[in-house]
């Protein structure tokens, strides 16, 4: 089974990185609107854990695919 993921790479103030994924992404999104997207979840400020923004600047997007081959079923 094959599956494609949009990873949105982000980095915390403190320069860890931190990733949302997109399961199902829409194909062939552009550089510019993913950008203002992520520029968008970074400016909000929402996510924020032990006083930390997790998505305080932007580091990337990638779309990345995965192939699943099963062993075997229980």
């Amino acid at each position: 089974m094959n599956k494609q993921v949009l990873q949105l790479r982000f980095k915390n103030i403190n320069g860890k990185q931190h990733t949302i994924s997109i399961t199902n992404p829409k194909a062939g999104l552009t550089e510019s609107t993913v950008k203002k997207v992520m520029e968008d979840i970074a400016a909000s400020g929402l996510f924020v854990k032990d006083g930390v923004a997790l998505y305080a600047t932007i580091d990337g997007a990638s779309y990345v695919d995965t192939t699943t081959a099963k062993v075997f079923e229980a």
